[in-house]
């Protein structure tokens, strides 16, 4: 398939058990490999991670899991909260260095008539 820039097509009865892994790593590989940027591509690899372990939650159901596998999602969504944070407080201090230059900007410009 990586040979292929216009990609192949892979198939089984349902699309969702050997294909559609095959088509999810493929897709995930590429996304990454051909990033421009890597913090990007790290967000996408983690939040696949996230969204694969949440969906096999929701199918099998949190109470069919057992001791070790319920520790592990507990951990991964302790991961992921951790990370979304770490956004969410990078956009904050990127919006207040923002403000700052403006004001600095405006207090110059005021300085300068």
């Amino acid at each position: 398939m990586r040979c292929n820039p216009q990609g192949g097509i892979v198939h089984c009865s349902a699309g969702i058990g050997r294909s559609g892994t095959i088509a999810y790593v493929e897709k995930l590989y590429q996304e990454i490999y051909y990033a421009d940027n890597g913090k990007v591509a790290h967000q996408l690899f983690l939040f696949s991670h996230y969204a694969v372990i949440e969906l096999i939650v929701d199918t099998v159901g949190k109470s069919n899991l057992n001791a070790d596998d319920k520790e592990f999602v507990l951990a991964v969504r302790a991961a992921w909260a951790e990370h979304v944070a770490e956004i969410e407080q990078a956009k904050k201090n990127a919006a207040a260095k923002k403000a700052e230059e403006a004001a600095k900007k405006g207090k110059n410009s005021k300085g300068k008539k």
